[in-house]
């Protein structure tokens, strides 16, 4: 069945990555991507440092939200383990041609260093932790809404371009992230109300009873 279900993933969006690759690559994109890309390694971060420092009402519920979607990822990984393009023949991992341009290894230490399992691929966080920066964002104020929508786009584009995601990993985190929000500022929310209201009625019980 997991067999029969990466073979899918695979087929589904390796084309995407293969005509990004041989035929729209070009040295500014490489270098463009490769901007978008390593956002991801800074924005949750600074983003909670703005929320914590300017709006400190969302600040908790981001970092839950964070916390609930990365966990949830996690759990994932190890239960459906998952290559990206790279790994197989269906793209080149463009950042570490990068790394030989330049002469200095900076991406391959980033990945040396934080991604000890190269087969947790699905979800992408690259695409789970700008959707949910957006969503808090739009819900601070939705005059952010273009700028703040560029991010995740120029994101998600870069990872596929790169070959380091397929088009379906991202949708596993955007769906991720949207539930981990809806978790949080929905579902919690509602069941925190209905607690409040189950204990004022016992209260006010327990107080006629004494009366």
């Amino acid at each position: 069945m997991w067999r029969s279900l990466k073979l899918r993933r695979c087929n589904c969006s390796a084309r995407y990555q293969l005509v990004l690759q041989q035929s729209f690559r070009t040295p500014f994109l490489d270098y463009l991507g490769a901007f978008f890309y390593s956002l991801h390694f800074i924005a949750p971060t600074v983003f909670a440092f703005f929320l914590w420092k300017f709006h400190p009402k969302n600040y908790r519920g981001y970092i839950l939200a964070l916390a609930i979607g990365t966990y949830s990822a996690l759990t994932t990984f190890l239960l459906y383990p998952t290559a990206p393009p790279w790994f197989g023949a269906d793209a080149t991992r463009i950042l570490i041609q990068l790394d030989h341009n330049l002469g200095v290894p900076f991406y391959r230490t980033i990945f040396d260093f934080i991604q000890s399992e190269p087969f947790a691929a699905f979800p992408s966080l690259h695409a789970m932790y700008p959707w949910l920066i957006s969503l808090y964002a739009l819900k601070i104020k939705k005059a952010y809404a273009l700028p703040v929508l560029l991010f995740p786009a120029g994101v998600w584009f870069s990872t596929v371009y790169l070959g380091e995601h397929y088009v379906v990993d991202l949708i596993g985190g955007v769906i991720y992230g949207t539930c981990a929000f809806l978790i949080v500022e929905k579902l919690a929310p509602l069941f925190s109300q209905h607690r409040s209201h189950a204990i004022a009625g016992s209260t006010k019980g327990s107080t006629d009873d004494a009366a």
